[in-house]
């Protein structure tokens, strides 16, 4: 298993970031734990991720679709932050 070196506080400002975002796509914290700690491709129910999408695009976060030069992806289209 890999390290990720953390700032000191860093994992307080990700607490924080994580229930801004359960706040906006209207899911619990425990929800985006459970994401975050699935490995590989995301498994849930519908209803979950038709709450996260929307979340992530209004953040400024843009899914691409697969076409001929590229495969399923997401790109940061515009810095955008939470509003609560």
């Amino acid at each position: 298993m890999g390290y990720t070196y953390l700032p000191i506080g860093s994992s307080t400002r990700l607490q924080h970031t994580r229930a801004i975002f359960a706040r906006a796509a209207d899911v619990g914290i425990a929800t985006i734990r459970r994401i975050e700690a699935q490995p590989g491709q995301f498994m849930g129910y519908v209803s979950t991720v038709l709450r996260i999408q929307p979340a992530f695009e209004k953040a400024g976060i843009k899914f691409t679709e697969e076409d001929e030069t590229s495969g399923i992806g997401v790109r940061i289209d515009r810095p955008s932050a939470f509003s609560p």
